[in-house]
């Protein structure tokens, strides 16, 4: 149970801190759904994404439900909130039951995948390509992507691009087999923001969907709300595992 809940949170991290490959604007307010359809048990979620001076918050509903399955002092229910500093690589999972706020940073995503900065993506160790739409449709074309459409999704002008690679895939009771995956996304050209995205296997169908409902721009975001509240006690993963 144990190494279940560790390579979750794991995945979880590397995940929350990855997730900002994108050109930024100043300040954003975004509400999309995530669909995960890979392995024993479909995943769906529902995120609003808050963001201001390279930090992000996100709020998430879903019918994945951790307090049953997990056995650190962390226990993560259907609604979860995070927080992410893209410039200082750390971000926090809330507790609002415990009051208690989970710290991961880079070191850790390291030691927990063995995955060092100098393997990992570039949108992760470079915090300027964050804020270089040309860096990012570079980075997109060294992945074998390639330019398959354009279209508009919530009035914005959208790239299409698409990309096929052999992976891994979870087929359920802790197995997995290679199969070709082909995911495509949908990147906002005046917002560098992906609109939207799909991974389909080559044998297991749809794997994965994202789909941005709603997104704002440039509005006012209070400081506030990429900070720990006053009175959590913050706990180390590390620590944790040690211990």
């Amino acid at each position: 149970m144990l190494n279940k809940t560790k390579m979750w949170l794991a995945g979880l991290a590397i995940s929350t801190l990855a997730l900002p490959a994108w050109s930024l604007p100043k300040t954003m307010i975004m509400d999309m759904t995530m669909n995960v359809s890979q392995g024993a048990r479909p995943v769906k979620a529902d995120a609003k994404i808050y963001y201001s001076n390279q930090k992000f918050r996100a709020e998430i509903s879903s019918n994945l439900n951790m307090s049953q399955q997990s056995s650190t002092a962390i226990k993560v229910s259907n609604k979860a909130v995070f927080l992410m500093d893209i410039n200082q690589k750390i971000a926090y999972m809330i507790d609002s039951k415990s009051k208690t706020a989970l710290k991961v940073d880079q070191a850790q995503v390291e030691k927990l995948t063995g995955q060092s900065a100098a393997n990992a993506p570039e949108t992760f160790t470079n915090p300027a390509m964050l804020t270089n739409p040309a860096k990012i449709q570079e980075e997109l074309k060294k992945q074998g992507a390639k330019v398959v459409g354009k279209t508009k999704i919530l009035g914005h002008p959208v790239t299409i691009y698409q990309m096929t690679k052999t992976a891994s895939v979870p087929v359920g009771q802790g197995k997995s087999e290679s199969q070709s995956v082909t995911t495509k996304l949908w990147l906002a050209d005046d917002l560098g923001l992906p609109m939207k995205m799909e991974a389909i296997g080559s044998k297991s169908g749809k794997l994965a969907s994202l789909d941005v409902k709603k997104v704002v721009v440039n509005v006012p975001v209070s400081a506030a709300m990429f900070k720990v509240p006053a009175g959590y006690q913050v706990r180390n993963l590390m620590d944790m595992y040690k211990n």
